[in-house]
């Protein structure tokens, strides 16, 4: 009541009243401070209050805002948070680690396979200084980033620099040039997906060193001719009069979130996101704050979205006291459908040659309904593999081309997203089991409700009791559904947002004598010869080659069987003819370029179904003579790898730096050497895990059969590890989250034995040594069995009797595994052979042997053994199995394993 006998005075305190009903989320009471600020104050900017009124009014949403916990979190403070497309490497900041370098250092975590994330590594000494550094951007494919911090040759106190991975190693940040980088301060950059486009933070007015309120506009430049155009101001629908900050474009290329102050907002700076209109980048949807279940009273600034689109993170403010570590934490949510990107594909693979050679070579994408030029990119020199993004809504055609070879395209229809058909119960994983659990113990408990409250007893304080323990087994295992339910849904979400990851290998053909291509995209009218729209773009591409070289060439037309021999080579003559003319009216010489009708002849496929009819259906070209076309023999091997590195982003901005000018003492500059740049752009493929792909694949490590936690069954029958008939049990294993380890625990009770044991094992990734997916793991073990025995004796006369055999026995074997890793159809299976030496037993007690009226023998402590262990584990989602086959001077066993991941 005085608050408000003070804010009838001065209307203003309304403001801060309802900013403080914001703050702990009490929208009815901060809609009210609201308006009464609205109605009674003067000054109050009306529309703007009312804007912020509606933000309040709308419905919460739940975005299961999560901390990523200890892995990455700690009490110096995280941000700076940069996800890779893929979803699977996060790189971040973090301040003044004891095992860092000085100041602000980049470290990165990977995503294990149960999505918690490995212990950060730092990036080293390359990346990181003794000062402040930073990851601003990542290319689509990982391989490239723009990243701010000082170092040597820059124009102000904040430049832009550009980095390359190459394996897991980063070369040395070069500036980006005098055409992005200027006296003034520049940071926060963000990458289109084909890097070809720069988007960054400045000062309102970057060429004349007035920085005395420090407001910032978005900035954007792109890469043309070889250098970055000059950067100007994003869009007036963006920018306003006071600061905007961290752009983050998405996969897209279309969806652009940033933080402002100059809109109607919570804080003081608040998310939005805005949308790119047509083709161009001077046209932006008004921009939508991102609403009171992200935005607070504090500043939100920075958030950053892998390819999917359905997740985001960011980082927040923590006091350390329950709601995080201390300093600015790490957290991830759920993107509100809404607010995300549009749903993307990445297309990847490798090129190769006719001999299944890895080559460089550049991919061109095109609208393939209209012809329209949408974007390139390069395969590395050195590994053949590209990876490219492109968004849902259209055909593409998809090229790849190199001098001195034949072209190969393919059209990709995207106009359409291909929703995934798994069933529900499989999308769920590890998480159904925890459900079922769960819901088992809710029914048990009220269960024991019934009978509790049908009992009649006159016991009250004890029957309280009893309702007491059951309501806090009830509620506990109410938590633990909601937290299963929650999880089940992050995954579900991340999981199936649209985006989809498709791998397509492409073979180019040497263009040497006696080469054969089919023209994939060449389309007649039914029956006739006529080409439709839709042959152009292939056509094109075929008259490319030709002007830029004196081949001559055979266009051959085939047809299916259906019909008769003489109209099927007067179609296929005809339709040959009608690929000749077009190329020659194009400019090509008529005496360069034949056809030859081949009709129904030398199918490719079977003639019995309609797939192989259509294969066979076709247009091909033939080279008849390579001549002395530019780029064959000797020189092609290195004009191919010098064009395409012409291509890839790391020489791009090279290029784009020198023509722009560069600072003095700036490095990679000394030099026109171009060898560290064909290495710049190689894929780290073995951390990816493609989702929709069915194919046979390597792992490693952190991608195999034994990853993961799981519950199971243990059974030995034979003779082997611990040298008696059959044992059973049942056991936990705890895989840790640095991806390298596990903690198994056992115990056996059935088969007459009775005991357990501890094992600790650690695991080796040699994937990169040895270029196999290879690991070898070593551990230590101890066990403690004992066991009976039942034997029948003969005692002579005809007569047996039974013998019982008491025995125990104990060890600690020393373990060394080689494994190799697969991945055939989502199943992980990883065949593996291990020695196991024990390092220590009670074999120095003599066996005591003892028989009473009973027949009963008490040996002792049994022999330790050493064994040899051939076997296969495998992992299916959440089933999890193992059968190997033990060897020891015992005898040899057989031992089974099943159970469930969790």
């Amino acid at each position: 009541a005085k608050y408000q006998q003070s804010a009838k005075s001065n209307p203003e305190l309304y403001l801060w009243a309802a900013k403080s009903y914001t703050a702990i989320k009490d929208w009815e009471k901060a809609i009210s401070m609201y308006e009464s600020y609205r109605d009674n104050y003067s000054k109050a900017n009306k529309a703007d209050v009312n804007a912020i009124i509606n933000l309040l009014k709308a419905p919460e949403q739940e975005l299961f805002i999560e901390n990523l916990g200890p892995s990455i979190n700690t009490d110096k403070g995280e941000y700076l948070a940069r996800i890779s497309a893929d979803g699977n490497r996060l790189y971040f900041n973090s301040s003044d680690q004891p095992t860092g370098l000085g100041g602000e250092d980049v470290w990165y975590s990977t995503k294990n396979n149960n999505g918690t994330w490995s212990k950060p590594n730092n990036m080293g000494s390359v990346i990181n200084t003794e000062t402040h550094e930073g990851i601003l951007s990542l290319s689509s494919d990982g391989n490239t980033a723009v990243v701010f911090g000082n170092y040597e040759g820059k124009f102000g106190g904040g430049d832009f620099f550009y980095s390359a991975k190459v394996g897991d190693k980063w070369t040395t940040p070069c500036n980006m040039g005098g055409d992005v980088n200027s006296k003034n301060w520049d940071s926060m950059a963000n990458l289109s997906p084909d890097g070809k486009t720069l988007i960054f933070v400045g000062y309102k007015d970057r060429k004349t060193s007035e920085e005395a309120d420090y407001k910032t506009d978005i900035f954007i430049t792109h890469l043309e001719n070889g250098r970055w155009t000059t950067p100007k101001p994003i869009s007036s629908v963006i920018n306003t009069p006071e600061s905007e900050v961290w752009p983050y474009l998405t996969s897209d290329g279309r969806t652009l979130y940033f933080s402002t102050n100059g809109l109607p907002g919570l804080g003081g700076y608040d998310l939005f996101v805005t949308r790119r209109i047509g083709d161009g980048w001077d046209n932006w949807t008004t921009p939508v704050n991102l609403g009171k279940s992200i935005n607070t009273v504090l500043d939100d600034r920075d958030l950053t979205v892998p390819a999917s689109g359905t997740v985001a993170y960011f980082n927040r403010e923590t006091t350390g006291e329950g709601d995080g570590f201390g300093g600015q934490d790490i957290f991830r949510m759920i993107l509100p459908p809404e607010m995300r990107p549009d749903p993307v594909v990445t297309i990847y693979g490798n090129i190769t040659n006719q001999d299944d050679s890895l080559i460089a070579a550049t991919l061109f994408w095109s609208d393939f309904d209209t012809g329209e030029q949408l974007g390139y990119s390069t395969s590395n020199a050195q590994t053949g593999d590209y990876l490219i993004t492109l968004p849902f809504g259209r055909r593409y055609l998809i090229t790849a081309n190199q001098r001195g070879y034949l072209f190969q395209s393919e059209m990709l229809d995207l106009k359409t997203i291909v929703e995934d058909s798994t069933a529900f119960s499989e999308k769920l994983g590890s998480e159904l089991f925890r459900m079922k659990n769960a819901l088992a113990r809710i029914q048990d408990s009220k269960d024991e409700y019934d009978i509790l409250l049908a009992s009649g007893s006159s016991d009250l304080e004890n029957q309280f009791d009893e309702l007491s323990d059951l309501n806090k087994q009830m509620s506990k295992a109410q938590a633990d559904l909601n937290d299963a339910v929650r999880r089940a849904r992050i995954s579900w979400l991340e999981d199936n947002s649209g985006y989809q990851e498709v791998r397509k290998d492409i073979s180019l053909t040497e263009a040497n004598e006696g080469a054969r291509i089919v023209l994939e995209n060449i389309y007649f009218d039914t029956g006739s010869a006529n080409l439709t729209d839709e042959s152009q773009q292939e056509l094109d591409r075929l008259y490319d080659i030709m002007s830029k070289s004196t081949l001559v060439i055979e266009i051959g037309g085939y047809t299916d069987n259906i019909g008769s021999d003489e109209s099927n080579m007067e179609l296929s003559q005809a339709r040959a003819e009608s690929v000749v003319n077009y190329v020659i009216e194009k400019g090509i010489a008529g005496n360069r370029i034949s056809a030859q009708g081949y009709g129904e002849n030398d199918p490719r496929a079977t003639n019995e179904t309609a797939e192989g009819r259509q294969e066979n259906r076709r247009v091909e070209v033939k080279v008849l003579s390579s001549g002395n076309q530019e780029g064959t023999g000797g020189l092609l091997a290195e004009q191919a790898q010098e064009e395409a590195t012409s291509e890839n982003l790391y020489e791009l901005y090279r290029q784009a730096a020198l023509a722009g000018g560069i600072p003095k003492g700036a490095v990679c500059y000394e030099t026109a050497n171009n060898n560290i740049i064909t290495t710049a752009v190689s894929r780290d493929d073995n951390r990816r895990e493609r989702r929709n792909i069915v194919t046979s694949s390597s792992s490693t490590a952190a991608d195999n059969a034994f990853t993961g936690s799981s519950l199971g069954f243990i059974t030995h029958s034979g003779k082997g590890a611990h040298g008696y008939p059959e044992v059973s049990g049942a056991g936990v294993a705890f895989f840790n989250g640095d991806e390298n380890g596990e903690r198994n625990f056992w115990g056996y009770f059935l088969g007459g034995a009775i005991g357990g044991g501890i094992e600790w094992n650690k695991y080796k990734d040699l994937s990169e040594l040895t270029s196999l997916p290879l690991s070898f793991d070593y551990g230590l073990s101890a066990y403690l069995v004992f066991n009976k025995e039942e034997n029948t004796i003969d005692t002579g006369g005809g007569n047996t009797a039974t013998q019982t055999i008491y025995r125990s026995g104990i060890g600690v074997p020393l373990m060394a595994r080689v494994r190799y890793n697969l991945v055939v159809s989502d199943i992980k299976i990883s065949p593996y052979a291990s020695y196991n030496y024990n390092l220590f037993s009670l074999l120095d007690i003599e066996p005591n042997t003892e028989t009473d009226g009973n027949g009963n023998i008490t040996t002792g402590m049994a022999e330790a053994q050493n064994w040899l262990e051939l076997g296969a584990r495998a992992r299916f989602k959440f089933i999890t199995g193992g059968l190997s086959l033990q060897n020891s001077d015992a005898g040899t066993g057989i031992m089974l394993r099943a159970g469930l991941a969790f």
